[in-house]
């Protein structure tokens, strides 16, 4: 029996940790699609978008995921194949 409460309490904390992750992700994506819209860019090919994009390429690396300047993230600020707003992962493959 402790075993199986075990591995129920394992499970519940990596399915937490899961859903603080996307909720983070969904968060951080509501503020890009809305700092895109106060700037008035909705392209790649704008340049008020394409200057967002860097800013915001700077400041993830070197302040929210604990970059430094000598040693920087390699997280890029999301863009699609329509050259829009992309969705936001944080995960290994794409951080």
């Amino acid at each position: 029996m402790v075993e199986s409460a075990k591995l129920l309490v394992d499970q519940a904390v990596l399915c937490i940790l899961h859903l603080e992750m996307q909720s983070s992700e969904k968060t951080i994506q509501m503020l890009f699609s809305k700092g895109i819209d106060q700037c008035g860019a909705k392209m790649a090919s704008c340049q008020k978008f394409l200057d967002f994009g860097v800013y915001v390429t700077e400041v993830m690396n070197k302040k929210c995921l604990a970059g430094t300047d000598n040693q920087c993230t390699q997280w890029k600020f999301p863009k699609n194949d329509k050259e829009e707003l992309g969705k936001v992962s944080f995960n290994n493959r794409k951080a």
